[in-house]
């Protein structure tokens, strides 16, 4: 959930759930359950979500009815349900460079204003050719080489700026591999680079470092562009969230009893 006017709007409609299963004297969750659309492709994954909070959070613990309990402080274990669209798209294109002296450079025409574009180009980057981030020099802001990109914001950013990372790093990889494969006995489609190092699938033993590959280019420097690909991003997230609480009905004020077990969980399924 993002954006100024949606969690709000979540909080009404979540809450509006729980006052009809409260009339209707229905569990929330089962309620949750029953008026989920049989049709819709999120149906199997909040299901799923349902599930495993629920089971984490003791969802049989909760007081069955809202409000009941001695004091002026209730305590209660609630869940709410939420999705987002978002999603990447053509338009983006990266420049990805390798150099002798083991140095990589990817530059993008995409903007930083806070969403992180810095840190996910350098993780995909580094991801790929088996680096750290603090290896991958990472230029934003320059379509000046012919890198066009959207806009930074509207949930589309790393969806539309990571696959083309992605393909234009994957593609001066395969180059170096191309140089490095002679030097290893080996062919291009059967090395691998992690680790800071260069090596066959099969045997490990015959490995070069990074730099020891890199310095295989001479005076030559592998510059490759590639663009977004269709299939290495998503849209359309969904989540759930279960927490217990305390509210004391006299102030409003309302504690999380144990921040530990307050579950959060997006589409793949993963607890934060």
């Amino acid at each position: 959930m993002r954006a100024p006017g949606h969690p709000p709007a979540c909080f009404l409609t979540e809450s509006m759930m729980d006052d009809l299963s409260a009339k209707l004297g229905i569990d929330p969750l089962e309620f949750r359950r029953k008026n989920l659309d049989p049709d819709s492709h999120r149906t199997p994954v909040w299901q799923e979500q349902y599930t495993i909070g629920a089971r984490e959070i003791g969802w049989h613990r909760r007081n069955k009815i809202p409000g009941a309990g001695k004091g002026a402080k209730k305590r209660g274990i609630g869940m709410a349900s939420c999705l987002w669209w978002g999603g990447g798209g053509k338009g983006t294109q990266v420049q990805a460079s390798i150099h002798s002296d083991g140095s990589v450079k990817v530059v993008t025409g995409s903007q930083d204003l806070g969403t992180g574009t810095w840190t996910f180009v350098a993780i995909v980057a580094a991801e790929e050719l088996g680096l750290r981030p603090q290896d991958i020099t990472v230029k934003i802001g320059d379509s000046g080489p012919g890198l066009p990109s959207g806009g930074s914001g509207g949930s589309t950013t790393a969806a539309s700026v990571s696959p083309a990372v992605k393909m234009a790093v994957d593609k001066a990889r395969g180059e170096l591999f191309q140089v490095v494969a002679p030097k290893l006995n080996a062919q291009p489609e059967e090395l691998v680079a992690r680790d800071g190092k260069i090596y066959p699938k099969s045997d490990r033993t015959k490995t070069l470092s990074w730099k020891e590959a890199t310095a295989l280019l001479g005076t030559d420097t592998i510059t490759v562009q590639e663009g977004w690909t269709e299939g290495l991003s998503e849209s359309d997230v969904s989540g759930v969230q279960f927490a217990e609480v305390e509210v004391d009905t006299e102030t409003g004020e309302m504690t999380v009893l144990d921040e530990e077990e307050y579950q959060i969980l997006s589409k793949e399924g993963r607890r934060t």
